[in-house]
């Protein structure tokens, strides 16, 4: 399916954002879209209508259309109470352990900050992370590149946004009032420390962080830096990491040529460790009430694994020896390369039935000011070389097979435990009807809508068999039964552009295997955990606490030792918590001390 960028159809949906706004104005109804050329077919024999007839037999559980918007969970007292100290204008690091929901009071903080006219800048160090919260990366933020900035001194990146061509830059940062870093745990020290000095230059000189409020979450105890260290913090200079051999573990100091430095790499590549973020005077919150998991045993042994406190021989059995129920479990594995490789094997194995293949549309939409490079930005939209698009988190193309394992990727519905991360198996298809499709509630929900249609238009001129004319119907592990529509996701090309990116596709990944990466905010029902190849220290919780329950959980490849060997702890991180907030870390989800 072509890759399209329909700026005639979306210049009179909506304009662009003010500074200080992040609402489209939407008028009563979209213009009308001129209808996809259909591709001639012959007419169905007797027996293909008779066949299309029982072909079509599953629907959902419910009457359809429904409306396809998740505005999140009501917050709990303590979440509550967090946004609150966000909303009086301090600085504020909140953590907390996974299932605490820390990305719903993220949500929520932001809309608040929003409404009360702030302009609001969401970050985070990754680009999957990054279109996860619908923000840009740390680099895009402050207008760095990944490979001139790096290896610039710091007195040069302070000089560069000061120069003519950087003014919108400039501008842009300082106007901002609200910089929120999410999943700062893989962010870098000397990279906060830069990040800090050039603000602080082009903002107030008097303030730290140039005035700006600081709203950072992520745990520290899941996932490390992202390659800290490259080059030196004060002259850009590339920095020689000394190897580490796995069975012969070294304290690695890092100098500079220029006499910068040292530093340790394993307790000073934390952003914890950097002055920028001292001088940050954060007021700190852990987050201690438990949504994902409800069982009190198997949390506390998630709290010990995620601290790195050792799990007594009773508990190594509990979450080596259970019982449990993972006949359709997810495979959690530390490489893309395996997770490829099983889920591939898997659909192959399906020969009873053929395969049905959805491929995304991809779009850019230019308000009528910009003055950028609208013709290369299209064009690689539709060659789908857009690099914005490299980490989204739906798939080019989505293979289906009736009987496939699948998993969804966006909450849909909540109450009927239908969440990013919900398991499921394709148990039929439901015939397209451009008359039943969802409707979307939200600031661009006719966006949404007109995307999702054009997007079924383009589906059945390029298949025009009945037989392949269908959306899958998945059956959830809950038992609910429901019809998967394209569901469109919109991103802004960088902060306060107002050029949008969108993707429409089918939310659905086999769901056979996924990385622990990638599970990352997921909840499942059922997994089984590979612990043999687990390769940096946090990735064993990450992929134990994607559980609900002990029940739906079990651990391939391991044994009491090397399980213990998976959850050791990071010292530094563990120090640095229990210096923030104190005993209070080693509460389960009750507030009794584990």
């Amino acid at each position: 399916m072509k890759q399209i960028g329909r700026q005639a159809t979306l210049d009179g949906v909506f304009r662009p954002r003010s500074p200080k706004s992040k609402e489209f104005e939407l008028p009563p109804s979209l213009p009308p879209t001129p209808p996809a050329p259909a591709s001639p077919s012959p007419p169905a024999s007797p027996a293909r209508q008779e066949r299309a007839v029982s072909f079509i037999s599953i629907t959902s559980d419910e009457n359809e259309p429904d409306v396809q918007e998740y505005t999140g969970p009501p917050l709990c007292e303590e979440q509550q109470d967090l946004v609150d100290i966000i909303m009086s204008g301090k600085n504020v690091f909140f953590t907390g352990s996974a299932g605490c929901g820390k990305s719903t009071v993220l949500k929520a903080a932001i809309a608040q900050l929003e409404a009360a006219g702030k302009t609001v800048a969401i970050t985070a160090p990754t680009g999957r992370a990054a279109l996860n919260v619908d923000g840009i990366t740390l680099f895009s933020f402050m207008g760095w590149g990944a490979i001139k900035h790096p290896k610039m001194s710091l007195a040069g990146l302070k000089d560069d946004i000061c120069k003519k061509p950087n003014k919108k830059v400039r501008k842009i940062l300082q106007a901002t009032d609200v910089l929120i870093i999410d999943e700062v745990s893989m962010v870098e020290n000397n990279f906060l420390t830069r990040m800090e000095a050039v603000l602080n230059h082009i903002r107030d000189q008097t303030r730290p962080w140039g005035g700006l409020q600081l709203i950072v979450t992520g745990d520290f105890c899941q996932l490390p830096p992202v390659l800290p260290f490259q080059h030196c913090c004060q002259c850009g200079t590339e920095l020689d990491i000394p190897y580490q051999e796995a069975d012969h573990p070294v304290d690695r100091i890092i100098e500079c040529s220029c006499g910068h430095g040292p530093w340790n790499y394993e307790e000073d590549r934390w952003a914890f460790r950097s002055p920028a973020w001292e001088a940050a005077k954060f007021a700190y919150v852990n987050l201690k009430e438990i949504h994902r998991q409800s069982d009190r045993p198997f949390i506390e042994a998630l709290q010990k694994c995620r601290l790195g406190i050792p799990l007594s021989s009773r508990e190594l059995d509990m979450l080596l020896n259970h019982e449990s129920e993972v006949e359709n479990a997810t495979r959690l594995v530390p490489t893309r390369v395996e997770a490829k490789k099983i889920n591939a094997k898997k659909l192959e194995e399906i020969t009873d039935y053929t395969s049905k293949d959805y491929t995304c549309e991809d779009g850019i939409w230019f308000p009528p000011s910009y003055d950028g490079p609208k013709d290369y930005l299209g064009e690689r939209t539709k060659e789908n070389t857009l690099k914005r698009f490299d980490d989204h988190r739906f798939n080019k193309k989505v293979e289906l097979k009736q009987t496939q394992l699948v998993m969804l990727q966006v909450n849909l519905n909540l109450k009927k435990g239908l969440a990013n991360g919900s398991q499921g198996e394709i148990v039929g298809w439901e015939k397209i009807d451009k008359d039943r499709l969802p409707s979307y509630e939200g600031k661009d929900g006719c966006l949404k809508e007109e995307h999702v249609l054009l997007f079924t238009e383009e589906y059945l001129r390029k298949f025009p068999n009945p037989d392949d004319q269908v959306w899958p119907v998945v059956r959830f592990n809950n038992g609910y039964r429901k019809t998967i529509y394209p569901v469109c996701v919109i991103n802004h090309m960088g902060y306060q552009s107002q050029v949008l990116i969108y993707r429409t596709q089918i939310p659905l990944i086999p769901g056979w295997a996924i990385t622990i990466h990638k599970s990352q905010g997921m909840t499942l029902d059922q997994v089984i955990v590979k612990l043999d190849k687990v390769f940096e220290v946090g990735q064993a919780y990450v992929a134990l606490s994607r559980a609900t329950s002990l029940r739906g959980l079990r651990i391939e490849e391991g044994n009491s030792h090397t399980l213990s060997a998976e959850l050791g702890r990071n010292p530094e991180v563990h120090e640095f918590l229990e210096r923030k907030f104190g005993r209070d870390l080693y509460a389960d989800h009750a507030g009794s001390t584990i």
